[in-house]
């Protein structure tokens, strides 16, 4: 040590070598909340969308953000589950889901050809399963 009671010109070097690594790593703690990380969903989809040919689309948007971040399609030839689960990538956050559910009847017992209902719903995602309803009714 000097007279003055600064550092050692032999710390100097280490010293302002872990200030540099301190700031850095400061600087990307908000990236880390931007990562994508696997996020569970499960969807509750209607009773009437479950027999027939049915599809789902589904499109979620962080929010804020103008464009979606990611989205499926899935098709049910012989008719959807009760539920859906999903695991998605996405960072934590509020999200816009757009859910659009397509359902084939057969219009020889009906009198109709096809119904399609869209649905958005406002959730968190923070690493934990949630759970989406639903249960709007056809038009």
């Amino acid at each position: 040590m000097n007279v003055a009671g600064g550092l050692d010109s032999g710390m100097r070097p280490i010293v302002a070598r872990a200030l540099l690594l301190g700031g850095l790593l400061l600087s990307l703690v908000p990236l880390f909340k931007r990562t994508p990380r696997t996020q569970a969903v499960v969807f509750v989809l209607p009773e009437w969308f479950r027999g027939g040919d049915s599809r789902i689309t589904v499109a979620w948007t962080l929010e804020g953000d103008p464009e979606a971040l990611g989205g499926f399609t899935m098709t049910f030839p012989d008719g959807a589950p009760a539920s859906l689960r999903r695991e998605i990538s996405a960072p934590d956050g509020r999200y816009r889901l757009d859910v659009s559910l397509e359902h084939a009847e057969n219009p020889k017992t009906t009198g109709r050809r096809s119904t399609r209902v869209e649905i958005t719903r406002r959730l968190s995602l923070n690493g934990g399963e949630v759970r989406v309803v639903l249960e709007n009714p056809p038009p």
